[in-house]
């Protein structure tokens, strides 16, 4: 699985910043989002099992992508551009807390955006249970 940072809203994937990469995805295959915060424990304690995981979801052209999200970036468009497809995205997450991972899919016209929560622990099994699916 492919796995992309944008830990700044300055941050780019491909000379694209986040909302113009969520612009390209959206409504073409299913995503997965990592919001996380540098300073969380959680997020900390989440990062070797999620590394190994991803490493053992199968990789490929067709493997989906997983975008990291740091805190700073979900902020800036929760705040700022909540109406914008990456805004409406992010909000639609619910964010109670770091780390939040969530699989996205939605209609191919962005009209239905449809995201599913991992509420799993945080073994390697499980992880690659829900980033599989």
């Amino acid at each position: 699985m492919k796995s992309i940072a944008f830990d700044t809203v300055a941050s780019t994937h491909a000379g694209k910043q986040l909302h113009a990469f969520i612009a390209d995805v959206l409504g073409k295959k299913t995503f997965y989002v990592l919001v996380h915060a540098p300073w969380c424990g959680a997020c900390l304690a989440l990062k070797p099992s999620l590394q190994k995981a991803l490493r053992k979801v199968e990789s490929g052209s067709s493997s989906p992508v997983l975008v990291k999200v740091s805190d700073q970036v979900y902020n800036h468009y929760v705040g700022s551009q909540p109406n914008e497809p990456t805004g409406k995205l992010l909000t639609s997450m619910q964010l109670r807390g770091y780390p939040t991972i969530a699989r996205v899919s939605s209609s191919p016209k962005h009209r239905v955006i449809h995201v599913d929560i991992y509420q799993g622990d945080r073994s390697i099994e499980s992880l690659v249970d829900f980033l599989s699916n």
